[in-house]
């Protein structure tokens, strides 16, 4: 009956808290954009619920083969317990620090593309010195952890009240060197929108 509830309750705690958190939150949201992102947090407890079931499986393991009455076996199972506990807990905190950092590491060099998109020669010519650049997308190849392309929307800055539609471009800038020595080169400024091309070519020669 402990192993099972081990397994169980320990062993899928992961789980059931992510079941437990979607649901009560959905209490307070009436909005179908909830279901089309909530449903995620239980899917990535999933890996966490693998590592907790297999901390689970050790502590069983450990408390069969240990020698001796059965509280010393029950002290060794719970030593193997807690040192796992705490390694797990270490590992997700170091996981948790490195996604921080690449974050804000993503997010400066975001800003400096998007400076290099603004003090470029052709981007000048075409959209003035003081043109609009918003991010648009990022493209990520293979293992690298910083984007290898991004994607910027530019046109001219509106004036207020101004009439005329806005006129996109979408520059794309290749991105290279490791990280704190990123370079930037200017590919293209393509004309066309997002929905009109073919995703299975490169946009820079379309």
């Amino acid at each position: 009956m402990r192993k099972l509830a081990l397994f169980v309750g320990y062993g899928l705690l992961p789980l059931w808290a992510s079941i437990v958190i979607v649901i009560a939150g959905s209490l307070g949201s009436s909005s179908s954009e909830y279901w089309a992102v909530a449903p995620w947090l239980i899917v990535v407890s999933i890996p966490l619920s693998a590592a907790t079931l297999a901390i689970a499986a050790v502590t069983i393991a450990v408390q069969a083969g240990a020698s001796g009455a059965q509280a010393r076996k029950n002290a060794t199972a719970m030593k193997v317990f807690w040192a796992l506990n705490i390694a797990l807990v270490a590992i997700a905190g170091l996981w948790w620090l490195q996604s921080m950092f690449s974050k804000r590491e993503l997010e400066s060099e975001k800003k400096m593309a998007a400076d290099f998109v603004r003090n470029n020669d052709l981007v000048i010519s075409r959209y003035g010195r003081d043109a609009e650049v918003v991010p648009f997308s990022t493209y990520t190849m293979g293992s690298n952890a910083l984007p290898t392309r991004y994607e910027f929307a530019v046109s001219v800055k509106r004036q207020r009240n101004a009439g005329s539609p806005t006129q996109y471009g979408y520059a794309f800038v290749g991105a290279k060197g490791s990280s704190g020595q990123r370079q930037f080169a200017l590919d293209c400024i393509s004309t066309l929108s997002p929905g009109k091309r073919d995703p299975f070519k490169d946009p820079c020669k379309q």
